[in-house]
């Protein structure tokens, strides 16, 4: 079957991504963009399918150059991280998410926050951690309105960690006013903070 049309592969392309089937849709959305050079949301599914069939190299190339081309683009910045992160790049993703946070800061969510704050935590960086958090809480959040859970987490371990037991115990208090269910991975890494720390 001869698919001459630039929609017919991006449509193949897209059905092959819902289906799981990962080379397919490189191969389409590949026919596509050669058709489309210019269609960035078409480059940025390409290096997802390419990063889910693990070709995380080739991931990371296409997705620095979009980070290049449209350097503020905030997903672009979350898949770049996570596919650096995925390839053991992790300083590289530390580097893409600080100079996201402070050049682009009102192309910064949360998520991008959580993502930061989980790198400098794997690093010990918990003081760099709490001042993050709280930056967050400045900036993105509006007044009253309540932290992350995730995020009251990391803060909580952090402050902890830093020797501030009082207001970690503050921070864990929403999780606990949570209950474990749908929270199971929050509640073992305060448990596992407590059990390794006493």
């Amino acid at each position: 079957m001869q698919l001459q049309d630039a929609e017919k592969w991006r449509r193949l392309a897209e059905m092959s991504d819902e289906l799981g089937f990962r080379r397919q849709a490189i191969y389409c959305w590949t026919k596509y963009l050669r058709k489309c050079p210019g269609d960035a949301e078409g480059r940025l599914c390409r290096a997802r399918a390419m990063a889910d069939a693990g070709e995380g190299k080739k991931a990371v190339q296409e997705l620095r150059a979009l980070h290049d081309a449209m350097p503020g683009q905030p997903l672009v910045v979350t898949d770049l991280v996570r596919a650096l992160f995925s390839s053991g790049a992790t300083h590289a993703a530390l580097d893409v998410l600080e100079g996201h946070v402070a050049y682009y800061p009102g192309a910064t969510d949360l998520e991008h926050i959580n993502m930061l704050a989980q790198l400098y935590m794997e690093l010990g960086r918990h003081d760099a951690t709490k001042r993050l958090v709280e930056r967050a809480r400045a900036l993105l959040l509006a007044p009253g309105e309540p932290t992350p859970i995730d995020l009251a987490v990391k803060m909580g371990v952090s402050c902890a960690l830093t020797g501030d037991m009082g207001r970690a115990l503050a921070e864990f208090k929403s999780l606990l006013e949570l209950g474990v269910e749908g929270y199971e991975d929050l509640y073992l890494q305060v448990g596992g903070f407590f059990v390794s720390h006493g």
